[in-house]
């Protein structure tokens, strides 16, 4: 019933799969399957608690743990999956990494832990044929990341409350929507995904370090209802649907606000409070010429600014007619060696 150590299967075994394990409901350290080349299906039936999982080779297809509900350190499997079953499983400290490389032609469609409260971070990898991620308990979680899952269209989070590090949502999936609608505080979000046009967040007051939102198609931050206060960095870029930038009245404090653009005509106006506590940059390729000359967005509302900065040397820019900002309470920055036409 209880290993106090470690169970490892060595490459030197030859089953299909594993037997004589039925009763085993306890795993004090790791199990480790590494590199055993012919066993196809990993099945635990009794076991509850583990340390670490390690699994690792290029035909297992199945991984059943029915009865399992704690992982106290990290769950790997690196695998061309066609199935997962933990339908118990409510914790694991460490990290979920699901990993299979780049030309396995896994063919697993969901990816479910329907019972999965907590985790220290959830990474994916390279499920080409996953279309919906499960998560429907999941309340706190630290990073969530996602690599090539290019038919991914929807991610189910209902519960989520709480990310402690770095949620990011990549250019590399088919997702039209982000929605945790239960989530109050995030550490780090970063969405960058041409296919996203819905961005429902109703409940987050509080970005503890980064709110990075690049080329979607949306008018920028406008759907966080709730959002308070930006402690870190708020950075827009590449937005073709954000011809003005507004910020939400109910937002009270942002520590650094970025906005740029690469090929898009500049964003002529950018609406704030009267006075903004934090460092106003506006990315260095957003700066774009206006009738023969470049141009600096109106900044209508903000008078008042602790910073102001033009991030990065422009060497192009010639005039710089900077509007309504009476007030810098700390530093302006401006990298340029061409200035002929300034006024503020």
């Amino acid at each position: 019933k209880e290993i106090g150590y470690s169970l490892i299967i060595y490459p030197s075994y030859s089953g299909k799969d594993l037997t004589g394990l039925d009763k085993l409901e306890k795993v004090g350290a790791e199990i480790r399957i590494d590199g055993v080349k012919n066993i196809e299906r990993v099945n635990f039936p009794g076991l509850k608690t583990v340390g670490t999982i390690y699994i690792k080779n290029t035909l297992i297809g199945l991984a059943d743990f029915p009865l399992l509900t704690t992982v106290t350190q990290d769950l790997t499997l690196d695998c061309p999956l066609a199935g997962i079953n933990y339908p118990k499983l409510k914790l694991v400290k460490g990290a979920i990494l699901l990993n299979t490389a780049s030309n396995s032609n896994a063919m697993m469609s969901k990816i479910s832990f329907p019972a999965l409260e907590e985790a220290g971070s959830i990474t994916i990898n390279w499920f080409k044929s996953v279309k919906k991620l499960d998560f429907p308990a999941l309340k706190k979680i630290g990073n969530m990341s996602f690599v090539q899952l290019t038919m991914l269209s929807f991610i189910n989070t209902p519960k989520v409350e709480t990310s402690t590090g770095t949620i990011t949502i990549p250019s590399t999936t088919y997702l039209s929507e982000v929605s945790f609608p239960e989530m109050t505080e995030a550490a780090t979000l970063v969405i960058d995904s041409k296919t996203i046009k819905v961005l429902d967040f109703p409940k987050l007051k509080t970005i503890t370090t980064r709110l990075a939102v690049q080329n979607a198609a949306v008018e920028g931050i406008s759907d966080f209802k709730a959002l308070e206060r930006i402690e870190g960095e708020l950075y827009l870029y590449e937005l073709p649907l954000m011809t003005t930038v507004k910020i939400p009245s109910i937002v009270k404090y942002i520590s650094r606000l970025t906005i740029g653009s690469r090929n898009l005509p500049p964003y002529k106006e950018i609406t704030g409070d009267d006075v903004f506590k934090g460092t106003l940059t506006i990315a260095s390729s957003g700066a774009s010429y206006n009738n023969g000359y470049p141009g600096f967005p109106k900044l209508e509302g903000f008078h008042e600014v602790d910073s102001l900065s033009l991030d990065g040397y422009v060497s192009y820019m010639d005039t710089v007619h900077i509007r309504t900002i009476k007030k810098i309470d700390k530093g302006f920055r401006l990298e340029n060696n061409n200035i002929k036409r300034f006024s503020m």
